[in-house]
């Protein structure tokens, strides 16, 4: 894998599917529109939205994810570039999605949105369109896709994580090779 910028994820050979990570709160939705308008956008959140006629209620969240499965696949088969927004803090489930992209032949990157925790859940309490989130959901979301970054990017260092690559059947290589290129941006606001 290679380690580039957020500029270059435009000139990278299509398809390209980029997969973000971040915590809630991080910037995501921020930073891909700022790096990476043009390129459609699968987003959980705006899915929970129209789900409930224009207002981010929780009780959708199962339904939007089911419904944002539904869509990646369909995009995969379609060949065309696409982001997927989310978290990514789940390990097993951002290699699941890697492994499909690469499948249907998509050069495949991995944008990690790397926000302060605490700018994080500032930038949750200041929206207007969601329910309150704990700090200590923030905290789990942003070192869950922290671990799942720093794991598909480089060689794990906590013994766990092999725990959990021998539960999937996968090597360490065989999972880090499922990423094509990495993006590490660091958004101080």
């Amino acid at each position: 894998m290679k380690k580039i910028n957020i500029e270059e994820i435009k000139s990278i050979k299509q398809p390209v599917y980029v997969l973000i990570a971040g915590a809630i709160g991080a910037g995501k939705s921020f930073v891909v529109s700022k790096y990476l308008n043009g390129i459609e956008v699968i987003d959980p959140d705006e899915i929970t939205k129209v789900l409930g006629n224009g207002e981010y209620i929780s009780t959708n969240v199962a339904q939007s994810m089911a419904i944002t499965k539904e869509t990646v696949t369909t995009k995969l088969k379609d060949g065309k570039s696409f982001i997927q927004q989310g978290t990514s803090a789940n390990l097993q489930s951002s290699i699941n999605k890697m492994k499909q992209a690469k499948a249907n032949g998509f050069t495949t990157v991995m944008l990690f949105v790397d926000t302060p925790i605490s700018q994080a859940v500032v930038n949750v309490s200041n929206r207007s369109d969601r329910n309150i989130i704990s700090p200590r959901k923030i905290e789990r979301t942003a070192n869950g896709s922290k671990h799942t970054f720093d794991f598909m990017s480089e060689q794990p260092v906590t013994e766990g994580a092999n725990i959990i690559l021998e539960n999937m059947n996968i090597t360490v290589e065989a999972a880090q090779a499922l990423t094509d290129y990495t993006v590490h941006y660091k958004n101080i606001q």
